[in-house]
């Protein structure tokens, strides 16, 4: 079990398609992925990319109960015995940090634990919760900054881009970097705040855990289902944009918010119905194409 998982590692990360200078960091919260991956990075670190320096990991003290203090401080121990890099700082500033520190830091790309497991809580939650295509899609092995959107935790203006968001284990299970850690002898901290029923997270898990592997694949396939669609949309939404942005010479760029109209009517029909403008330009169906091929051209006064 513990080869699939350095296979599995491997094989996200040469999927990325990042050259060996790429400096990455790695969230860290000491729970049995999270160290697991440490222990992945790490190695990874030594084989491909040895003459950088040590990657940044990104401790995060929640500070919600009296002992995670000291569990933070042996999770940067464990961290600095795998050859990373710790820092720590409080859940207040956890977004805000990791940006600041993979920029600080140089870094690129910052890796996170999530795995299948995950997939698939986050699958039923946002199922539950009336998610539209976009968001069933979960989460991807390779994304930009998430929350680049949010006013909350707004990246800086810099001319340094934000760091990648890399999630090489979407593939492989809880159970197995559990076997993992165990095999490497790695310690971990348990927080006994993710078992408690209160949450609607903990209470999916706990019914996902009684589940035979058929529910589990049904799962797994439907997201992937979805974030195929959803893949395809937001090609189709780019090449509008860009058709959009060659009729217009690029002298009138569309606002941001008749953007989002666009891409929301093709992620959600797969198709165009009826003509969108922005920008001094006019987005329409080509004829015959019943909305699935699409054309601009100028917005003419006449069309204004």
């Amino acid at each position: 079990m513990a080869g699939r998982v350095v296979s599995a590692f491997s094989q996200a990360m040469f999927s990325y398609g990042l050259p060996p200078t790429t400096r990455l960091a790695i969230a860290l919260s000491g729970g049995p992925d999270s160290m697991a991956l440490a222990a992945l990075l790490s190695a990874w670190h030594a084989e491909v990319s040895p003459d950088l320096p040590p990657p940044p990991a990104l401790i995060v003290d929640h500070g919600l109960r009296p002992e995670s203090g000291r569990e933070a401080a042996a999770v940067a121990a464990t961290a600095s015995a795998l050859g990373l890099a710790p820092r720590t700082a409080a859940r207040a500033a956890r977004y805000s940090l990791l940006l600041a520190a993979c920029r600080s830091s140089a870094c690129s790309g910052l890796l996170t634990a999530h795995h299948a497991d995950d997939q698939e809580e986050t699958f039923l939650l946002r199922l539950l919760h009336g998610s539209g295509l976009r968001g069933l899609a979960c989460m991807a092995p390779l994304s930009p900054w998430p929350l680049a959107s949010n006013t909350r935790h707004r990246a800086p203006a810099t001319h340094a881009p934000p760091p990648l968001l890399l999630r090489p284990l979407l593939s492989v299970h809880k159970a197995e970097l559990l076997a993992f850690g165990a095999a490497m002898g790695i310690p971990h901290v348990t927080d006994p705040t993710n078992a408690t029923p209160a949450y609607q997270r903990n209470r999916l898990r706990a019914l996902l855990g009684g589940a035979g592997p058929e529910v589990h694949g049904a799962l797994q396939a439907l997201q992937r289902a979805c974030s195929r669609v959803a893949r395809e949309a937001r090609e189709r939404g780019d090449a509008a944009l860009d058709a959009a942005s060659r009729a217009s010479h690029g002298r009138f760029p569309p606002p941001s918010a008749a953007v989002d109209a666009l891409a929301a009517r093709l992620g959600r029909e797969g198709k165009l119905v009826g003509s969108w403008t922005g920008g001094g330009c006019i987005v329409r169906p080509v004829p015959g194409s019943q909305g699935r091929l699409i054309d601009c051209a100028p917005q003419g006064p006449a069309q204004a």
